[in-house]
């Protein structure tokens, strides 16, 4: 008799792929913050480039808005084999 967790894991295999990769993309895309900052203070204020700031700060609040959509895909995936998962059992 197979063991219950390992066939869970062969039919929604696929899920977990997908909850992987969402997990990843969000975990980089939370690096913008600290990488806006950098480039403010290593090259803005040395040159005093305004725009170069505002440029960065829209780049920085998209790349966080798809962080966001990006993390309730995940999460929603994740809600979803859960729930295949305990019918299953």
């Amino acid at each position: 008799m197979p063991n219950p967790l390992e066939l869970v894991l062969s039919r929604n295999r696929h899920f977990l792929l997908f909850a992987f990769l969402f997990s990843l993309f969000v975990n980089v895309l939370m690096l913008t913050g600290p990488l806006f900052m950098l480039q403010v203070y290593d090259r803005v204020l040395g040159s005093r480039l305004m725009h170069r700031v505002a440029l960065e700060l829209v780049a920085v609040i998209a790349c966080h808005h798809v962080g966001l959509l990006a993390s309730k895909l995940e999460s929603k995936a994740s809600t979803n084999l859960g729930a295949l998962s305990s019918s299953n059992g």
